[in-house]
């Protein structure tokens, strides 16, 4: 028998070709992982982390000690200044080394979405490289949703804002009018031709008050047919002309498959500086007044002595 001797020559050469085609599949894997503002490589077991790629916020939060942070220290500090206080213990949890050592036996990755600590979307993504390393990586989309093009806040039917939107990044904000209206005797409209014909009136109305706001304003589908629309700056009576024009709009919408429907609608709404969080109960009230007449306008000052 005859045994072949390594020279060092050799076996250098072979250990740089291993390196490389490391890194080959690294960037493989970043490329994947594209989109995502933090990557970093993690030793699952031993807790070791190596970055591949941060953004400036999280550098220099890091320090410029030199020294990497373990994973878990390096965890804790994506989700304290990342991650929504509601969202941090489930994906605490997910990312836990012990729960994801047991899900990449299984998979070769993970992905899971969260709301960012800014109130937008964020995702994470866990993809497994070989044995014990994975890379972990944190997207941030909160400029995605700032645009206006992420799903969550967007009402499917209508095309609309959303009652989310509301709720999570409208009702701090201020505005000069706020309203709120909705189409007179819709679960009429709806028990008498059914829901089909429903989706289309609100797609019809949804249509016409998009079309009579500026961009600075915003319409929302705040519940089932009653819709929110939030003036940022406008005079009493710009107000009034712009509601006016809206109800008319809505009074000359027609549904191609249900011509015989005709649809109106009453506007209660709120002039004066305040959040909209604050206005949001006196408009409704107001609402409630306009309904009792169909197809009406009521306008009422905010604080000072008006609804409230």
């Amino acid at each position: 028998m005859s045994s072949i001797n390594e020279t060092p020559c050799q076996a250098g050469s072979e250990l740089e070709l291993l390196r490389a085609e490391v890194q080959r599949l690294k960037r493989i894997v970043v490329a994947l992982m594209d989109g995502c503002s933090t990557i970093a490589e993690v030793n699952i077991r031993t807790g070791e982390t190596g970055f591949i790629r941060t953004d400036a916020s999280l550098s220099d939060r890091l320090g410029a000690a030199g020294a990497l942070p373990s994973y878990d220290d390096l965890l804790a500090l994506l989700i304290r200044h990342g991650v929504s206080e509601a969202d941090q213990p489930a994906v605490r949890t997910l990312l836990s080394r012990h729960n994801l050592a047991e899900q990449l036996k299984h998979a070769s990755g993970v992905t899971h979405g969260y709301r960012s600590a800014r109130g937008g979307y964020g995702e994470v993504r866990v993809v497994r490289v070989d044995g014990d390393f994975a890379l972990l990586g944190f997207s941030e989309k909160d400029r995605e949703i700032a645009g206006g093009d992420d799903q969550i806040y967007t009402d499917s039917l209508t095309g609309v804002k959303n009652r989310r939107y509301c709720d999570e990044h409208l009702a701090n904000q201020p505005c000069q009018a706020l309203v709120m209206s909705d189409v007179d005797a819709f679960a009429r409209i709806n028990d008498t031709y059914g829901p089909l014909c429903g989706d289309q009136a609100l797609s019809g109305v949804a249509d016409r008050l998009q079309a009579s706001v500026r961009g600075e304003d915003c319409v929302i589908r705040y519940d089932g047919d009653a819709f929110l629309i939030a003036f940022k700056t406008i005079t009493r009576d710009a107000l009034r002309m712009r509601l006016e024009a809206m109800r008319r709009a809505v009074e000359a919408v027609r549904l191609s498959d249900y011509p015989q429907v005709h649809l109106t609608m009453s506007f209660g709404a709120l002039y004066g500086d305040g959040l909209i969080r604050d206005m949001i109960p006196g408009a409704d009230m107001l609402l409630n007044e306009a309904r009792r007449g169909r197809n009406a306008v009521m306008i009422k000052p905010f604080g000072n002595g008006g609804a409230r």
